[in-house]
């Protein structure tokens, strides 16, 4: 089996592992966010075997989960032979806002943080100017629910 290790971004995506036997080998992924996805056979001893993996949307570093390819395999001898390879799958995030949610009363204000794996350059923005105001590094207001100024009945929230 080659390689042994993958390390992915947080998309969804696919991806191939190399496969030499002449056998069947049963494919069993550790954790519900990688899947089988087929078989491509490429002569009588290689196939190609693909993994789907989920999008990541935790707000955490990194996952980890193995596929253990297994074969239990009859010998010349006539008994049996248990096979198993183990491929590990790192899948790692790299750019997220930490906090679930921000609640300001009108007029606070706080700064917005990131977990910025690649020092990306983050270009900050608001959908909503009329509750919100946003600055070039990541600093939010709450001006009010209407812009007014005035309080609203409840808190900013983001």
């Amino acid at each position: 089996i080659d390689p042994k290790e993958f390390t992915v971004d947080e998309l969804s995506q696919t991806i191939s592992i190399n496969v030499t036997a002449n056998f069947k080998l049963e494919t069993y992924p550790e954790e519900d966010w990688v899947t089988t996805g087929g078989r491509e056979t490429v002569d009588d001893t290689h196939f190609v075997q693909k993994i789907n993996i989920s999008a990541f949307t935790e707000k955490k570093e990194n996952r980890a989960s193995t596929v253990e390819f297994y074969a239990n395999v009859k010998t010349a001898e006539g008994t049996y032979r248990e096979i198993k390879e183990t491929v590990k799958i790192t899948q790692e995030r790299t750019f997220y806002i930490t906090a679930d949610t921000i609640k300001l009363e009108v007029g606070d204000s706080t700064v917005v943080e990131l977990f910025n794996k690649n020092k990306l350059e983050a270009k900050w923005s608001t959908s909503d100017d009329q509750e919100f105001t946003v600055d070039s590094k990541g600093q939010i207001k709450c001006v009010g629910a209407d812009g007014d100024g005035k309080a609203p009945d409840s808190p900013c929230a983001m």
